[in-house]
């Protein structure tokens, strides 16, 4: 019989594989609708909008209407969007419908971290969320070897016809596999606090994405920036008004929670920040296709996976959640130091693959330490909040990090004769400083591992 665990790893991979597979599709889909150059970006950030946006208020919404029956909804509306895209005759017919696929994404993934943190407890926990961050490599790294075969020998809209199936198969495993959610109609949903969050997120996505395109100077990244601002403001003081806010600040007060979902933004904008860096560098420095890139970059998929799966929960348990996150930063800071020396001479072998096998390394030890930080010594009201959380944080630091090492990438390359390689040495060595500041920022935080306590397999699901 099909496990729990299996179901939920599978849903993870399957938005990960989406976010990366419509990547070496995207010259394809630029030829085929008519996209503009500017245009071209919305196929991507209509669906970031969504997905990064709602997560919180859906991660809430969970422990409301019942997570298993959430979980089925998302996968129904990210099917449902997915024939749209595949069927999309225009380019707004495109966009609109990655926008509703971004919000499949949202209810799925907090609700997925949800249901693992409740099914699951103490040693086999931190196993689960091995597992769940070795979907997350998976997912990723068998989107860009997929999306690249499939866009040249089936065409662009068969990466998207692909979910079908595996949506249809998730439902009914959902259905038969996973505990009954009843839900919580007594949990406060704080709908202001909701939408002030959402809406923020929203703001700050779009002003990003305008200002990589546009310039930072220009009023349609900094006009979204200043209603950011006043958002978060307002969210901050809804929060501190109300009885039962979206995001307590006391469940932020443990010191390892804060640490952790803090090092969560920062990673995952590392991580992001690498993936598109060095994609980028193997085509245009290294001359490889888009086909030999993608499989240049399978053996760091392996090794995440690997080390998520199999030696992760094991150092945790050894070192402790504080080491385990020390020694990850460190072998990800080696990485991205030697990508900073390559150059058209660099070879593959000696050159680029022990950086990719070390960065592989360090985030597959960091990213079930992180997710445990945050999701440990969970009440049963707080695992929708910690759902939302981890993918939020990830996202939201995704999004701040790209855009303006992209930015200042770009901007190098311009004042260095249009040599890409030299801003493509500054997007490494922005990622590096960034875990030079989270290391010191975790080592020099004192703080008591959460151990997390027993629960029943089936409460509060």
């Amino acid at each position: 019989m099909v496990s729990p665990l299996v179901v939920l790893c599978a849903a993870q991979a399957i938005l990960q594989l989406d976010y990366s597979i419509v990547n070496l599709a995207l010259k394809t889909i630029q030829g085929d609708l008519g996209f503009s150059t500017a245009g071209l970006q919305w196929v991507a950030t209509s669906y970031a909008l969504t997905f990064g946006s709602l997560l919180m208020l859906c991660g809430r919404l969970g422990d409301w209407v019942g997570r298993r029956r959430l979980l089925v909804a998302g996968l129904l509306v990210f099917g449902a969007a997915s024939l749209g895209c595949g069927l999309a005759g225009s380019a707004g017919t495109l966009v609109a419908a990655r926008f509703v696929q971004g919000i499949g994404a949202a209810m799925i993934a907090p609700t997925v971290l949800a249901l693992l943190t409740s099914i699951y407890d103490g040693p086999r926990r931190s196993r689960a969320l091995g597992a769940w961050a070795a979907a997350v490599a998976a997912g990723g790294t068998t989107g860009v070897i997929v999306g690249g075969l499939l866009t040249e020998y089936l065409g662009w809209r068969s990466i998207f016809f692909v979910n079908l199936p595996a949506v249809a198969v998730l439902v009914v495993l959902a259905m038969r596999v996973l505990p009954q959610s009843h839900g919580d109609r007594g949990v406060a949903l704080d709908p202001l606090g909701a939408a002030l969050i959402t809406l923020a997120i929203a703001a700050m996505i779009l002003a990003l994405t305008n200002g990589e395109q546009h310039g930072f100077d220009s009023p349609t990244a900094w006009l979204p920036l200043g209603i950011f601002a006043a958002l978060v403001a307002g969210f901050v003081g809804n929060e501190r008004r109300v009885a039962e806010p979206m995001i307590s600040f006391r469940f932020l007060a443990v010191p390892l929670r804060r640490i952790s979902t803090l090092t969560m933004f920062l990673v995952g904008g590392i991580v992001t920040a690498y993936t598109y860096f060095i994609a980028l560098t193997m085509q245009h420095v290294l001359g490889l296709s888009p086909a030999e890139a993608g499989f240049a970059i399978l053996p760091s998929g392996l090794m995440m996976f690997t080390t998520s799966m199999l030696l992760a929960h094991r150092l945790i348990a050894r070192l402790g959640l504080k080491r385990v996150m020390l020694v990850g930063l460190a072998t990800t800071g080696v990485a991205m130091l030697s990508f900073t020396q390559i150059d058209a001479g660099t070879s593959y072998a000696s050159g680029v693959l022990p950086g990719l096998l070390l960065n592989s390394f360090g985030m597959g030890l960091l990213f079930p330490a992180i997710s445990i930080g945050i999701t440990g010594n969970l009440g049963p009201h707080e695992r929708g909040i910690a759902g939302g959380l981890v993918p939020t944080a990830q996202q939201v630091g995704a999004a701040v990090v790209l855009a303006v090492l992209a930015t200042l990438a770009a901007a190098v390359s311009r004042q260095d004769a249009g040599s890409l390689s030299a801003g493509y040495r500054v997007g490494f060595l922005g990622a590096l400083a960034l875990v030079v500041a989270c290391a010191g920022m975790v080592a020099a935080t004192s703080f008591r591992e959460i151990e997390t306590p027993p629960t029943r397999a089936s409460a509060a699901v």
